[in-house]
């Protein structure tokens, strides 16, 4: 929302919800600057992070690995608290696709 009117969704590609407080300021000065929407969401889009901001390095047994270079409390939670929120958003894209997957399954057999 912006100035009473919802303009989209913008697409963010990095964990955390410090990362969307941040992009949402970002987005509002843009906006407050004469910004067009689809330029901001386009850009906050193509953000793919800085090195060493959580970064994923790779994965070994099923565990991913990720880097990041915190160097205080408040930053190591933020980090922390990202990858919680991108393992909850990963089992939930898994559950929903398990679902569609389910109930394809459920309509050929009908059918």
């Amino acid at each position: 929302m912006f100035r009473g009117e919802n303009l989209g969704r913008i697409t963010l590609h990095i964990p955390g919800s410090h990362t969307v407080i941040d992009s949402m300021a970002a987005a509002a000065v843009s906006l407050y600057l004469g910004a067009e929407m689809h330029t901001v969401c386009s850009g906050l889009a193509a953000f793919r992070n800085t090195q060493r901001r959580f970064e994923f390095y790779g994965e070994r047994d099923g565990i991913k690995i990720y880097h990041d270079y915190a160097h205080h409390p408040a930053e190591a939670a933020a980090a922390l608290a990202g990858g919680a929120d991108l393992d909850a958003l990963v089992t939930r894209e898994r559950a929903a696709k398990r679902a569609e997957k389910e109930a394809k399954a459920k309509e050929g057999a009908r059918g």
